[in-house]
């Protein structure tokens, strides 16, 4: 940690690992290092004897460095990896990043941890969010407690999600917390109502969210958010979702350059609204038109350059209604 800590001695952290795995003191498995217990015990022996080469550097100091330095690592996987390699590193960052107080790189690290790309990764972490939360000044905890709720809704446990939502808002109404971080919070909670099967409240929830995004200008972020309430509502009556719906896609479309870009939303997000709109489409029934919206929703997912694979499912969607 030392050395990682130190950016001036990052050259030597390759070596000095290589010689203590050469010696058995440090093993290495799938890009996971571990040490015996024992190994352990005379490393804090040897550091206590050693107070020299921390280069003036405090514990908490170290602790800060060595946990920056892991959150970019995990940052720099983008979900590459697999779980089995993310975890620790991800444990290692919260951990070391809580212990030296660093609550800002907390927040941020939590909430690529609960990404959608990590969701098996942040399932695992439970524990430790658990404990963050405990451990965090009123100002960062309503964020580390909306991370453990994520969290919780990727390990299924929706009740415990939900309550921890509801608490995390409460404390961020009382922080008088970021409005866009705030929004997120209640965007993810909506989501979750929607999951347990509270669509009630989860389409009013995301009406507010939309309405505030709106107020401050943010209107790409409110048209997402009024696309998710519409979809919902469409799972109990679709004809009566889809005016909604389609004036969410009409805003797209009359935005210049909505094809690969809107209002800085990327055109995996387009694709996405023109996915939810041939959704419903085909719920209804009307066939040519969910066929034609399919096909924009494949030139959209070509242009912007989208995985082989999303093309791939988008070309597989044409076959029911060609079907009919």
């Amino acid at each position: 940690l030392w050395l990682i800590a130190r950016r001036d001695a990052a050259a030597a952290v390759a070596p000095a690992i290589g010689e203590l795995i050469d010696t058995g003191l440090v093993m290495l498995q799938d890009a996971v290092y571990s040490t015996h217990p024992l190994s352990n015990e005379r490393i804090q022996v040897w550091m206590a004897a050693h107070l020299a080469d921390t280069g003036g550097l405090t514990p908490s100091e170290i602790d800060r460095g060595a946990g920056a330095a892991f959150a970019e690592r995990f940052a720099a996987m983008r979900g590459s990896v697999t779980a089995e390699l993310a975890i620790p590193l991800g444990r290692r960052a919260l951990r070391l990043l809580a212990r030296g107080q660093l609550w800002e790189f907390v927040g941020s690290l939590v909430n690529r941890v609960t990404a959608e790309a990590y969701g098996p990764v942040a399932a695992a972490l439970i524990s430790d969010l658990s404990a963050i939360v405990q451990d965090a000044p009123p100002p960062a905890r309503w964020r580390a407690r909306a991370g453990l709720a994520i969290a919780l809704c990727n390990a299924n446990r929706l009740d415990e999600a939900l309550a921890a939502f509801e608490q995390a808002d409460q404390e961020a109404r009382a922080q008088h917390a970021d409005d866009q971080l705030h929004d997120d919070l209640r965007h993810n909670w909506a989501s979750a109502l929607g999951r347990t099967g509270k669509l009630a409240e989860a389409r009013a929830l995301y009406r507010e969210v939309a309405s505030a995004a709106r107020a401050r200008g943010h209107v790409g972020w409110a048209r997402l958010t009024e696309l998710e309430g519409a979809r919902l509502e469409a799972e109990i009556d679709a004809a009566a979702a889809l005016p909604a719906i389609e004036g969410v896609v009409s805003e797209f479309r009359s935005t210049p350059g909505s094809s690969s870009d809107v209002d800085g939303v990327p055109a995996a997000v387009f694709a996405t609204v023109l996915n939810v709109y041939a959704q419903v489409l085909v719920k209804l029934e009307r066939w040519s038109d969910a066929l034609a919206v399919i096909e924009e929703e494949l030139e959209v997912s070509r242009r912007g350059q989208l995985a082989m694979s999303r093309i791939a499912a988008v070309e597989l969607n044409r076959a029911i209604p060609l079907a009919e």
